[in-house]
């Protein structure tokens, strides 16, 4: 072989390699809860929003559980937006690798929230929230939204699931929250446990054997991920819609909140 034509062979796979790394989203994990609310979930001529706050991971300086996040050329359904994690922000970056311990490096001092943990019927931790108040200039409030989680691994949606929650309610009263994060037509809420496909027996890491469990919601779900997904996670929801009908020029306070269930491990997403 001649020094072109192998100069043209390295180049060539130089340039798929750089290729195949740009199939994953890229996430920007310095901006501020003002920033992420105002500039890109609700940048919209149909609603304004203020009073922007965040939380989340408080034990990584310099970094957020709470980001933007860009599709880069991916395959990944949203082209940007945010998205809150169970853990830092920049997991979320794919390809997916299992990881049977994943989670174990994080703090079990990053706390719980009440309203995910009333709601959901859970016990939280390792919660990131973003919340806001805005006025609709319409009747109708709608994101569409993606839930991700590692949980979908073995037969572990037949029995444990991470919580999320999109929380509504009129600004500055004492009003019950209503959660918009349910499958259509129904008030379950959105999860690993109560949207998966059908779970064939089989072994889980450590040898231990597990029955499966029927689908639940199955239509709801898009798919198993692999290593080449945009992604790290498991597997993910379709691209769901959380909406309300709102009053025209009601001021209301939106809460969005996710978190491990029970244990800190196989972390969990919401991209909006």
């Amino acid at each position: 072989m001649n020094k072109a034509k192998s100069f043209l062979i390295v180049l060539f796979l130089c340039c798929l390699s750089v290729k195949i790394n740009a199939q994953v989203i890229t996430i920007d994990d310095q901006r501020t809860p003002q920033q992420l609310v105002e500039n890109v979930l609700v940048n919209s001529s149909c609603a304004s929003a203020t009073n922007s706050s965040g939380s989340g991971d408080t034990f990584r300086p310099g970094r957020q559980s709470f980001a933007y996040f860009n599709n880069n050329g991916s395959s990944f359904p949203f082209n940007e937006g945010i998205v809150l994690v169970t853990s830092a922000a920049q997991s979320a970056v794919g390809p997916f690798i299992s990881d049977a311990n994943e989670g174990a490096g994080d703090s079990s001092q990053w706390g719980s929230d009440s309203d995910l943990d009333d709601i959901l019927n859970i016990k939280s931790l390792n919660t990131t929230v973003l919340e806001f108040d805005f006025i609709a200039y319409t009747s109708l409030l709608s994101f569409n939204y993606i839930f991700a989680s590692n949980e979908y691994q073995y037969n572990y949606p037949c029995q444990y699931s991470d919580g999320f929650a999109f929380l509504i309610k009129e600004a500055g009263t004492s009003d019950p929250y209503k959660n918009l994060a349910v499958i259509p037509n129904t008030s379950t809420p959105v999860s690993s446990i109560n949207i998966h496909p059908k779970i064939e027996p089989g072994t889980r890491p450590g040898g231990i054997s597990y029955i499966g469990c029927e689908a639940s919601n199955a239509s709801y779900f898009n798919g198993l991920n692999s290593n080449t997904s945009p992604v790290n996670y498991a597997g993910q929801t379709a691209v769901m819609t959380a909406q309300s009908t709102v009053v025209t020029g009601k001021k209301y306070h939106v809460k969005l909140v996710i978190g491990d269930a029970d244990n800190r491990y196989q972390n969990s997403a919401i991209f909006l």
